[in-house]
């Protein structure tokens, strides 16, 4: 029995691999320390905590990660990620409100697919008593590492409304070739 299709496959691996901070060697200033991966995983949480907090309080807002150590803002314009699956495909959903198709690139390249983009907004307000313009630029990525039945060729990428819908088809897989071998007593 193959008792690999019963694990879940990591479709962040790659993702995750290019996460992690190296361990420095030698003496640790202030900001190696903030590269320490201990560290890094007590900022996340409490980042997680204080933003659990905030949003409680103040409902319907959106608040930004801390500028502190190199983790923060990364997630920052990381797009949330949904996957699903069916007999004839994975289906990855992006949200990326704001995002012009254009600017997102879906690249397949060493058994990976980088989704990358550049979110461009500027929103200006002119009124009688006062004039305000924002301004959002940020580039995001995300990386997911494909399953071995996952048909690279065939990938498909759409943006409607600000949802990027990403299908990777699947194949059919061999059958393995394993044989029970009876065991004799004696």
């Amino acid at each position: 029995m193959n008792w690999q299709k019963w694990l879940p496959w990591n479709w962040f691996k790659k993702e995750e691999e290019e996460a992690r901070v190296p361990v420095i060697q030698g003496p640790v200033s202030t900001e190696h320390a903030l590269a320490h991966p201990p560290f890094n995983e007590f900022h996340r949480e409490f980042e997680r905590l204080w933003n659990g907090m905030l949003s409680t309080m103040f409902p319907g807002m959106r608040f930004p990660a801390f500028p502190i150590g190199s983790t923060s803002m990364a997630g920052l314009l990381r797009p949330t990620l949904d996957l699903s699956v069916t007999d004839d495909a994975y289906q990855a959903t992006l949200e990326v409100p704001g995002v012009d198709p254009h600017d997102i690139k879906v690249e397949v390249r060493q058994g990976n697919v980088f989704i990358t983009g550049e979110k461009k907004q500027e929103q200006e307000v002119r009124e009688r008593d006062h004039y305000r313009i924002e301004r959002s630029y940020g580039q995001f990525r995300r990386v997911l590492t494909l399953p071995e039945d996952a048909n690279a060729e065939k990938i498909e990428a759409r943006c409607r409304n600000g949802v990027l819908t990403v299908t990777i088809p699947r194949v059919r897989l061999p059958e393995s070739s394993a044989r029970l071998i009876e065991v004799k007593a004696g």
